[in-house]
């Protein structure tokens, strides 16, 4: 489970009165010009193709110092241009091209910048890649991963063959639908679950396809019932109200009284993981803190041997539950 450390309000203010009655405080190390690659190679189940899609892409740039703290402040693309980069696995090895980034820097701002990618390789889940950068001055960044493993949820109410809908009898069904998946023990991977409502809306033009997310559950807050929705959790479980199910049915026609223009086609559980390297950079970066808290000695994970960056992968698929058509008709919905 991710933990969360909570700075009590006087502790943190006597804590910065404690450094600013003896140093100076500045959120800015002293710079030192280092080599940063960021590569993530992710990893699908594809059903449509019956098999797995990978691609990879990498940013190889040089660190760089600004004026004040705003990243945006960068003058200069700090892009590394003609290395070689290289993607190694089981099937052997592949060179990534250099092309532009679409779009802006996320850390800069500014844009379109360099990349290296390759829009396919043949990597499974369970598979080791190694990553080899080669730079035009001769010097070499290596980084190795694993893509994480396939894990098949079981479900509680098992509603595969039958079609989804919500139980009447809470004594035996309970009021929720799990999902297990299995995980080592002290596994610290983050694993990124969703649950989406598939449906199409009878429009001029014909049926229109759509989807809303699933909440965990519905919370009161202020007489306002709003939903809450799953993040990240190293936890291997999660358990999705009955009661948030069938507000997400109502909540698709919210003020439409024509519920017959509306045609359910079911419930997608869509599932990511990110492999260890990947997982320990996300948690250093975002840290387990709340919103209002500030880290002061928080190291930021790498994993890239030669200089500084992370080198991982993200393994993701979906799952389709089909509607049980009772349950649509509760709402005065139609199926297929």
């Amino acid at each position: 489970m991710v933990t969360r450390r909570r700075t009590p309000a006087l502790a943190f203010l006597l804590l910065l009165g404690g450094v600013s009655c003896h140093e100076e405080f500045t959120p800015k190390a002293d710079f030192q010009e280092q080599v940063v690659v960021y590569a993530i190679a992710k990893v699908s189940l594809s059903p449509s193709l019956r098999g797995y899609v990978g691609t990879v892409s990498a940013v190889v740039m040089n660190s760089f110092d600004v004026e004040g703290v705003n990243p945006a402040g960068a003058t200069t693309d700090p892009s590394i241009r003609g290395a070689t980069v290289r993607l190694s696995g089981r099937w052997g090895t592949d060179t990534l091209r250099e092309k532009r980034k679409p779009g802006v820097d996320s850390v800069t701002g500014k844009g379109p910048r360099w990349c290296y990618t390759r829009s396919s390789f043949p990597g499974v889940p369970g598979d080791t890649i190694s990553l080899t950068v080669d730079l035009l001055d001769g010097r070499r960044l290596t980084a190795r991963t694993q893509i994480s493993p396939h894990r098949e949820p079981t479900t509680f109410p098992d509603f595969r063959g039958v079609g989804v809908r919500t139980p009447s009898d809470p004594y035996f069904y309970g009021t929720s639908w799990i999902f297990d998946w299995d995980a080592a023990p002290g596994d610290q991977d983050l694993f990124f679950p969703s649950l989406y409502l598939i449906y199409e809306h009878l429009e001029d033009s014909g049926y229109v396809g759509y989807s809303r997310q699933v909440p965990l559950m519905m919370v009161d807050r202020g007489g306002t019932m709003v939903p809450e929705f799953p993040g990240s959790t190293t936890i291997s479980r999660v358990e999705y109200a009955f009661s948030a199910m069938d507000a997400t049915m109502r909540a698709i026609s919210d003020g439409d009284p024509e519920k017959g223009r509306y045609r359910i086609i079911g419930f997608q559980w869509q599932f990511s993981e990110f492999d260890f390297p990947l997982s320990r950079y996300y948690a250093s970066v975002n840290g387990y803190l709340d919103a209002y808290s500030v880290r002061l000695d928080q190291t930021v994970f790498s994993n890239i041997s030669g200089g500084i960056g992370v080198f991982g992968s993200t393994y993701g698929y979906s799952y389709d539950y089909a509607i049980d058509p009772r349950y649509a008709e509760e709402f005065g919905y139609t199926t297929p």
